[in-house]
């Protein structure tokens, strides 16, 4: 966890290939982290994700090298095609809480 709409993960690519990646969320802007609203957005993302399996859809990266993304996650589903169809998105969760700001980007 890097701080409310940036993560850090292991990515399984395939074929025994696993990447260290950071993840920006798509659309989402949370305060910085040294601040209380930045602690909090930061607190509500790991508590959300965590446990959970993660799907990653891609956008393009940004000019900070990270992965701009939507993040679909499901605290009990493990596959892909039921995180997707049941789970929640991170991105749009963050703001619902009135812990991010939702930007077009």
């Amino acid at each position: 966890m890097v701080d409310g709409d940036t993560i850090r993960i292991i990515a399984d690519l395939g074929f025994y290939v696993k990447a260290i990646v950071k993840i920006r969320f798509n659309k989402v802007n949370a305060q910085p982290i040294d601040t209380s609203q930045g602690k909090l957005a930061k607190e509500f993302v790991e508590k959300e994700l965590s446990g959970c399996r993660l799907v990653i859809e891609t956008r393009k990266r940004d000019k900070y090298d990270r992965y701009v993304a939507f993040v679909y996650y499901h605290p009990t589903y493990k596959k892909f095609v039921d995180i997707v169809r049941h789970g929640k998105i991170i991105n749009y969760e963050i703001i619902k809480a009135g812990l991010a700001k939702q930007v077009l980007r």
